[in-house]
């Protein structure tokens, strides 16, 4: 009964996720730069609640009485909420730092990119030195986990995929296996966006293919740290926090790198080279998992 209902929540939320997208389809709009409309905005924002409404739909379709942890139980985990609060803005710095370093030809020190996104509004220095670079760094990775309407909205996603969904695989496979699994198939989730230029834009190599292969990894990877401090902490508040918080940095990197780069490698931590701190912290977290029960 338990793969019954994972089965039918996963199967909701793919349909719900591909009605969405139809209204972008029929009227046109995009998420890449001047194209984007308020119409796939509206998509945007719509689309992180369907876990949660495929969520309720199956639980009352099944008449499962099961519970989603949502207590934040803070004083028995608060090393895991400093870790869900400071982490993204850390490890997603190593991943663009590493990147950079690999493709030196690729940042642009004078800050071309993000003065053509926020024009004047914003005072910024005509070029950078490696004070300003640890200074912006340090305060994107404070500031982060104060933009709460993002924690808001993670938690619509979190509350299906990590509450319910997570849960209902390990009942039948081991802890290891359903953190990969579940963030394999949220990433696969998000494949009519990225279709519409979502996180890597259009015109890469392999589009819209190797976009959505990308996002699978990408998901994946932040997947596996989210279903370990949901484990931990047995509430989805955290893993809220963390996923939040990547949302509101995962596009910083790439104001400092040139126009023309290839969003697939980085330096966002969507590219596979520029999630590298992320695949480490993974990873640590997978190897933790592996004493756990079934």
């Amino acid at each position: 009964m338990e793969k019954k209902r994972a089965k039918l929540c996963i199967g909701i939320i793919f349909a719900l996720n591909t009605l969405c997208i139809l209204p972008t389809a029929i009227f046109g709009g995009s998420a890449d730069g001047t194209d984007a409309n308020i119409i796939f905005v509206v998509t945007s924002v719509i689309f992180m609640w369907f876990p949660t409404i495929a969520t309720i739909i199956t639980k009352k379709i099944t008449k499962d009485s099961f519970k989603v942890g949502v207590r934040p139980n803070i004083r028995k985990n608060i090393k895991y909420y400093m870790q869900a609060l400071l982490f993204p803005g850390v490890f997603v710095c190593i991943g663009a730092i590493i990147y950079f370093a690999l493709f030196p030809h690729t940042p642009d020190w004078t800050l071309g990119y993000a003065r053509s996104l926020i024009g004047d509004e914003i005072a910024l220095p005509s070029s950078l030195t490696i004070p300003w670079v640890f200074l912006l760094a340090m305060g994107a990775t404070l500031i982060a986990p104060l933009i709460f309407v993002n924690h808001i909205f993670a938690f619509g996603e979190e509350y299906g995929w990590r509450g319910y969904i997570l849960p209902k695989l390990q009942s039948f496979m081991s802890n290891r296996k359903a953190a990969t699994v579940s963030g394999v198939l949220w990433g696969l989730g998000h494949a009519p966006l990225i279709c519409f230029g979502l996180q890597y834009g259009f015109g890469y190599p392999g589009f819209p293919y190797t976009g959505i292969l990308m996002m699978t990894v990408f998901a994946t990877v932040i997947g596996i740290w989210f279903s370990y401090l949901t484990m931990q902490t047995k509430s989805v508040i955290a893993a809220s926090i963390a996923h939040g918080a990547i949302n509101t940095i995962r596009g910083g990197p790439a104001f400092f790198a040139v126009v023309n780069t290839n969003m697939l490698l980085g330096p966002n931590p969507s590219g596979i080279i520029g999630m590298t701190g992320l695949i480490i912290l993974a990873l640590a977290c997978f190897y933790k998992m592996k004493n756990s029960r079934r």
